[in-house]
């Protein structure tokens, strides 16, 4: 299991990475969740105690009921682990869906003929081969499915 300050520093290195490429966007979200917290039912030992006197949470209802109105929740903040886990596991969805986002497109492209060439607002003219830019999606989907091992690899790393 990685220790609490090495979840901070993967979460810093990741930060650093993702807004470098402009998926600062990605953090900010995760940062937001980690913010909310994690809402579970409360258990008895929570239901009795004296912390839910405290003045700081009275400012905020920590305890509510749950939509079935039998149970308590109750908000626990978020550790550094459970924070790197929602960063991977959201970085692993927006990688899986950028993938397929590209290679549906390339599909259509294939399929319907092209267009083979593009232009881009304030660039020349691209030609793209399409056997070459299919042969490149081959290629970076075999780099997703690494990419995919490797973040599956590092949860388990996070959660043991």
């Amino acid at each position: 299991m990685m220790e609490a300050q090495a979840c901070v520093e993967m979460f810093e290195a990741l930060k650093r990475i993702l807004g470098q490429r402009g998926l600062g966007w990605l953090v900010d979200a995760v940062e937001r969740e980690a913010q909310e917290g994690v809402i579970e039912e409360a258990t008895k030992e929570d239901m009795a105690s004296e912390v839910l006197l405290s003045e700081s949470l009275r400012l905020e209802p920590e305890f509510r009921r749950s939509i079935k109105r039998a149970d308590f929740l109750v908000r626990r903040e978020i550790t550094p682990e459970d924070r790197l886990l929602l960063l991977v596991n959201a970085i692993d969805e927006v990688v899986a869906q950028a993938n397929d986002i590209e290679s549906g497109m390339m599909q259509f492209f294939r399929e319907s003929g092209g267009p083979s060439e593009f232009q881009f607002i304030g660039a020349e003219s691209v030609h793209v081969p399409m056997g070459t830019s299919l042969d490149l999606i081959g290629q970076r989907s075999a780099a997703v499915r690494v990419l995919h091992i490797l973040l599956r690899e590092l949860r388990q790393e996070i959660s043991q």
